[in-house]
Order: structure tokens, then sequence, then C-alpha cells
């Protein structure tokens, strides 16, 4: 691949990456907003469901735990997942 080609595939891949930053940013907030001001897990679930958010897209997922709901990031807790 010559230097030119090279130049134009780097500039891309570096335009595609913040776009998807960007994209993943904004995603983020209205997740960080809709955890503070949601009253219930059925109202969070709706709101994620009426937006196409699925938390698996970002790597997050969730777990069942003693009676509660954690949200992890990464690979299940036992594999080295942070909380």
């Amino acid at each position: 691949m010559d230097n030119e080609k090279y130049d134009i595939l780097l500039k891309s891949a570096k335009d595609t990456i913040l776009v998807m930053e960007e994209h993943n940013n904004q995603i983020m907030q209205h997740l960080l907003n809709l955890l503070e001001y949601t009253t219930s897990l059925e109202e969070f679930q709706h709101d994620m469901n009426n937006k196409n958010i699925d938390l698996a897209d970002f790597g997050l997922f969730t777990v069942e735990e003693d009676d509660n709901i954690h949200v992890y990031y990464g690979m299940p807790k036992n594999e080295g997942a942070t909380h």
C-alpha cells in the first residue's frame, strides 16, 4: 500500500473512531440520565426499549445477585469484569 492510500485509510479510521466515540458518549450520558431520573426498573427498561438501546452494544451487562441487579462492564465478574 502506498503512502497516499495509507494516509487516506488512517484519516478515515480516525474520523470514524471520533464519530463512534461521540455517539457512545451521547448514549452513555443518556443512560446516566435515565438512571438518575427513573424511579423503577420497569420504567428504565421501557425507555431503553423505546430508544433501541442495548447495554451489550457497549460492553455492559446485568447480573442478578442477592435479589438485586448489578451492571458490569467487560467480562462476567468471575472473569475480571469491572463493576
